[in-house]
């Protein structure tokens, strides 16, 4: 009787199993449809020849598949994130580390959401498109280093890693243009979390996996407040600083 039980219980296990496997296939062949009937015309506008159409089809599919938890999200919260990315002309959730999507429990909505978080090689891009950049120069501070940072007419900014470093302490961000004009910017750790605090801390974050680059991210993003920004640039500021009333889970 028990070994007879136990197949019972074996076989109504793997039913589940694949009920489950065809739903998120299911839901998976929804997005792909939903991308490729309903965002890729309109995308050619919005590359402004950075990415090819049929590459950006290609990145955004593979995104959902690495992280299959997307195919959960809403499909206007999945249409405005690729959107977006697509505005800045930047790939989402590729070893490049552009920018990511993110899925977030909306505990208002009681849905999941796609939202878009930039990377520093992506918020470094924008900056080199934005203004006749020479170079820039971004780290995180450690205790150990030596470190000089003053605002003012006269800003005084110093770093040399340590030959021992700590915890991090804070980031630093630098920007110097062609015709001799600076950007600088320094956020101590603690503001950096307030900030990375105030987004969530989904199981998906780019913070998880790149903690150190976004930081950088962060810090340079206060960097070129002050400099002449591009469409896309402002795009990137406000999808960053955008309220969020998400959750990280599944909001059981």
């Amino acid at each position: 009787m028990a070994t007879t039980e136990n197949t019972a219980v074996e076989k109504a296990k793997a039913a589940v199993t694949k009920t489950q496997t065809e739903a998120t296939h299911s839901k998976a062949d929804q997005v792909a449809d939903f991308i490729q009937r309903n965002l890729a015309p309109y995308v050619d506008d919005l590359l402004i020849n950075r990415i090819g159409r049929d590459r950006w089809i290609r990145v955004a599919l593979t995104a959902f598949k690495s992280t299959p938890k997307l195919t959960e999200c809403t499909m206007i919260s999945i249409g405005q994130s690729l959107l977006n990315a697509a505005t800045m002309g930047l790939e989402v959730n590729t070893p490049a580390g552009e920018a990511y999507l993110v899925p977030r429990y909306n505990k208002h909505t009681r849905q999941q959401e796609a939202t878009l978080q930039i990377g520093y090689q992506g918020l470094l891009k924008l900056v080199y498109e934005a203004e006749d950049v020479r170079d820039v120069t971004a780290h995180v501070v450690r205790e150990g280093d030596e470190f000089e940072y003053e605002e003012g007419l006269d800003k005084k900014l110093r770093w040399k890693a340590g030959t021992t470093r700590g915890e991090v302490t804070g980031a630093f961000a630098l920007i110097r243009t062609t015709k001799g004009g600076e950007y600088t910017a320094y956020m101590p750790v603690a503001d950096i979390e307030a900030l990375r605090k105030r987004g969530g801390d989904a199981d998906f974050s780019p913070w998880k996996t790149d903690y150190e680059m976004m930081c950088c991210k962060t810090v340079l993003r206060r960097a070129t407040k002050y400099m002449r920004r591009t469409r896309a640039l402002v795009t990137a500021q406000v999808v960053d600083e955008q309220p969020t009333d998400m959750e990280v889970g599944d909001g059981e």
